[in-house]
């Protein structure tokens, strides 16, 4: 069972803070015992839970540094040495603490949520390999002593900390040595150079939940050993017991990429009146989108702060919850930073890129999120506030170029993705011609020709005209720019100046709609076969552990052979990677599409949709680069979606978005590097100055956990990717 024992739930009180976190013995949830907003007595008020484990951290004095030499001594510095953790039992009724020794001990033992989070996340990264699989400890166990385990193995070694423990014989071996003195003196490597026994464990990572660094010496890479407890049971170790004291490979990254900064313009120091957020480690894309986002009153207006005073309690697994706890966070001014572990956690789940520890593309984080917000509970207030806020309508209209009949197709967006016009100054090489955001919307909306059967049987005529106009309009617009080119067969992020103006006025690109004059196109018949597969087939893959998408696909390639047959047919495909995990569209030859092909084209940045059509209209990675970069896609979007036989078709007859048509821009998620994922992220938003508010709008720079007070300049125009503008 998770413990979280670091942060409270509901807000982000944490153990730094001056009440500290009660620790929920019965169910290990976190609650700030504050005052102000005392969520322990709602959770006992609502749960009947009584006894809790108060935890506080307070910040050891730095000792003053000693001049006089001493023997070198390499240790790694720990929480243990930085701070001092008070635990404290408390009852809201009348609890002994005799009663919950066990329990206090789990908590105190445990890794706390942020940090089982993190190294699950790091499992994502890691893989077996042929040396964990061929790994076999047989005969009596080598049950080694706490004093085995408690330095390094070589004689001449006094070293206690970074040891890691030979899977294959318990040697005890201490680290690398750095270049700065720090690690160890490579006693371990020297071990496997001698035995050629290729599997280390870094003993200080061991945690009670199995996880634990495992580095591959012949590999020369981390690496997964999902029998990890069992192995170390061989040398008499209880994962079950052990208290992680040392940071893991997983943590120093980390720390590492936090502390990486991209350049951008700052003036001034940290603005106390607004709140930053930590990197995680890559998570600058998440920062950046949830900062513009609580910059809009259109959003941030339909959440509240968590009431203790409430009658539902939610929790760290709700959604609502989480996003009002981040509202709490940011805009209450009680915090100067917050971390979005939690928030992250839930909103990932289910997709194994936002689980992952990986950098990604902030516009993707962007549709991911609105989509998971419209899976709100139906009787809360905020029903489909995705589309409430963000909803419009497009309207494409399709003319023939010969019976001239025409067709008009409704589509809801929630944000558009808009091409950006690439051309080098030639007065100034390496750089380029600054656009109009204006131009870049009217460059998505001009009329071009596009290959479409008529849907008139006495027409032969398959030359189509093809436009995208605004039905409605949303009350918040989002757009991102697609500053790409291709260079050497791969998409390359180029940093072309947007100019964006003070009013955005889309009413131009109004949709007119049918017209008394136009003869209107019937629709073509569905003439596709959809593949419905047998449910207790599906059942059975399922069972294997395997996904919806890749059994549906499985099972639609071995159609045509024995039914008895292809269950173990389509088990085998799937574990060959023959089979594309995206669902394929109806009628479509995709489920036959190389699935490395597919992998490498989602690893440039591309979305399986993209990557899926690409291939599916070239046949080869090389030639689907070069056809998306082109903007083929879009092309592709509108032929599939004029053709209701085609799955992606979004035609409806709902009307969603207003009649606003003039916008203000609210924020920017900027981005400096060579790929979307890669690089840093950074969001400037427009504010009204809090402490004088006589000041009005001004702009104000989130770099993860510094916020400073900015201007619009030429870096920001470079660097823009997601633009929002608010209906005014």
């Amino acid at each position: 069972m998770v413990v979280y024992k670091d942060e409270c739930v509901f807000t982000f009180d944490n153990i730094d803070s001056s009440f500290g976190v009660d620790v929920c013995l019965k169910c290990y949830i976190g609650t700030s015992p504050h005052p102000e907003h005392d969520f322990t007595a709602k959770h006992s008020r609502l749960n009947h839970h009584t006894a809790f484990l108060n935890i506080k951290r307070i910040t050891k004095p730095t000792p003053a540094k000693e001049n006089v030499p001493k023997k070198l001594a390499i240790h790694a510095e720990d929480d243990n040495d930085k701070y001092e953790y008070i635990y404290k039992f408390k009852t809201l009724s009348a609890d002994q603490e005799s009663e919950f020794l066990e329990q206090i001990q789990h908590v105190i033992q445990s890794e706390s949520y942020s940090q089982q989070k993190q190294s699950e996340e790091w499992q994502l990264e890691l893989e077996s390999c042929e040396h964990v699989r061929s790994l076999k400890l047989e005969g009596t166990e080598n049950r080694l002593t706490p004093e085995q385990l408690s330095k390094c193995s070589d004689p001449e070694c006094s070293l206690t900390s970074n040891l890691w423990l030979c899977l294959h014989c318990g040697n005890l071996g201490c680290g690398r040595k750095q270049y700065d003195g720090s690690g160890g003196n490579n006693h371990a490597i020297n071990h496997f150079e001698k035995s050629q026994h290729p599997l280390a464990v870094k003993l200080g990572t061991i945690s009670a939940e199995g996880h634990a660094d495992l580095y591959c010496y012949a590999c020369e890479d981390d690496r997964l050993d999902p029998l990890i407890g069992q192995h170390l049971r061989f040398y008499g170790i209880d994962v079950h017991m052990q208290k992680k004291t040392e940071k893991s490979m997983l943590e120093l990254q980390l720390e590492q990429n936090a502390n990486a900064k991209w350049s951008f313009d700052e003036t001034g120091d940290h603005v106390s009146d607004f709140t930053g957020m930590k990197n995680l480690g890559n998570t600058c894309y998440l920062n950046s989108v949830v900062q513009s986002l609580f910059a809009i009153s259109d959003f941030t207006d339909v959440f509240k702060a968590n009431d203790p005073k409430d009658s539902v309690e939610g929790g760290p697994l709700d959604l609502r919850t989480q996003v009002n706890k981040m509202k709490d966070g940011l805009l209450s001014n009680r915090y100067d930073t917050i971390s979005p572990q939690m928030f992250k956690h839930l909103v990932a789940q289910g997709n194994s890129e936002f689980m992952s520890s990986r950098q990604q593309d902030a516009y993707e984080f962007f549709t991911y999120f609105v989509e998971k917000l419209e899976k709100l509970d139906s009787k809360n207030s905020a029903l489909n506030v995705a589309e409430s806020i963000f909803g419009f309508q497009t309207e494409r209209r399709l003319e023939c170029l010969q019976c001239h009949g025409v067709r008009y197709v409704q589509e809801n967006q929630l944000s558009l993705s808009v091409p950006c016009t690439i051309m080098e100054d030639p007065s100034n090489p390496g750089q380029f011609v600054e656009v109009e955001f204006s131009d870049l919307v009217r460059t998505f909306c001009q009329p071009e020709n596009i290959e479409l059967q008529c849907p008139n049987q006495e027409c032969p005529s398959n030359q189509f005209v093809s436009q995208v106009l605004f039905k409605t309009f949303p009350r918040v617009f989002v757009a991102s720019v697609r500053k790409f080119r291709v260079v050497n067969w791969v998409p390359q992020k180029v940093e072309v100046p947007v100019a964006t103006p003070e009013v955005l006025d889309l009413s131009e690109f109004k949709s007119k709609g049918p017209q008394p004059h136009e003869i209107i196109l019937e629709e073509p018949a569905d003439t596709s076969e959809q593949f419905v597969p047998d449910e207790d087939k599906i059942a059975l893959i399922l069972s294997m552990g395997v996904s919806h998408n890749l059994a549906v696909n499985a099972l639609e390639m071995v159609k045509d052979a024995s039914p008895d047959t292809q269950v173990e047919l389509a088990l085998n495909m799937i574990f060959a990677g023959d089979v594309p995990e995206t669902r394929a569209n109806s009628g479509s030859n995709s489920t036959n599409l190389n699935s490395e092909d597919l992998a490498l084209l989602q690893s440039m940045g591309f979305t399986a949709k993209q990557a899926e059509a690409a291939l599916k209209s070239t046949g080869n990675s090389e030639q689907a680069v070069e056809w998306l970069c082109s903007g083929n896609y879009d092309t592709y979007v509108e032929q599939t979606d004029a053709n209701p036989a085609e799955e992606n078709s979004k035609e409806t007859s709902k009307v969603i978005g207003t009649n606003n048509q003039l916008f203000s821009l609210q924020a920017v998620v900027c981005h400096r590097g060579l790929s979307v994922h890669t690089g840093h992220y950074v969001a400037a938003a427009y504010h009204t100055n809090k402490s004088d508010p006589t000041k009005g709008r001004q702009l104000y720079l989130f770099n993860d956990e510094k916020v400073t007070l900015c201007q619009e300049n030429e870096e920001f125009k470079k660097t823009g990717y997601v633009y929002l503008f608010k209906s005014i």
